[in-house]
């Protein structure tokens, strides 16, 4: 859980600062607005495919494409020149989004007793709201700084280095589909919280 909220919040704040990159060109605007248009087509594409994907992938192999291509999407979009090579790499980095979003939250819920899921959303809620506007800060200072280059690889790192908890634990990058779930938490003996 800590992992996926860490990772959004490097990744919410590496597509800000590459959105105020673009506005800073000559046709800013209009880039700026195509680039946001370009993550959002992105996720809603996502999100048709994601039932599907979901269905026939199994879980662990939607949740390493889910952190993998979040990390190596910005990184091409961070070297990227071109507007439109990094509306493709963002684009492509959000295909999985909403599957992996799905993977990882229905497999949390499976691990937590019904008596403490209003707890735990409201810890990662918190955690998330402290954290978003904390590296969405830092990125907007590092840019300032450092360049956007430079800034840009930090939050790509730091996406690589939270998403290694996740993409560590067998219990996790071994999930097979949702209909084996339950099973497979007997089998790696995981326990509920």
């Amino acid at each position: 859980m800590l992992s996926s909220a860490t990772t959004f919040a490097c990744f919410n704040a590496f597509l800000l600062i590459t959105v105020l990159d673009i506005s800073h060109d000559t046709k800013g605007v209009l880039s700026a607005a195509l680039m946001s248009s370009a993550v959002s087509v992105g996720v809603l594409v996502g999100s048709v495919i994601a039932s599907l994907v979901v269905q026939r992938v199994p879980g662990g192999i939607v949740v390493v494409a889910f952190y993998l291509l979040m990390a190596v999407g910005s990184l091409g979009a961070a070297f990227a020149s071109q507007t439109v090579v990094r509306m493709a790499f963002l684009f492509a980095s959000l295909l999985v989004f909403p599957a992996g979003n799905a993977v990882v939250g229905g497999f949390q819920t499976l691990l937590i007793n019904k008596e403490n899921l209003g707890k735990v959303a409201a810890g990662m809620g918190v955690i998330g709201m402290a954290v978003g506007p904390v590296v969405s800060a830092l990125a907007g200072l590092g840019s300032e700084r450092l360049g956007y280059t430079a800034t840009s690889f930090i939050l790509t790192a730091s996406i690589a280095v939270l998403a290694l908890p996740a993409l560590t634990l067998k219990g996790l990058i071994t999930l097979p589909g949702p209909d084996q779930w339950q099973q497979h938490i007997k089998r790696c003996g995981l326990t509920t919280f």
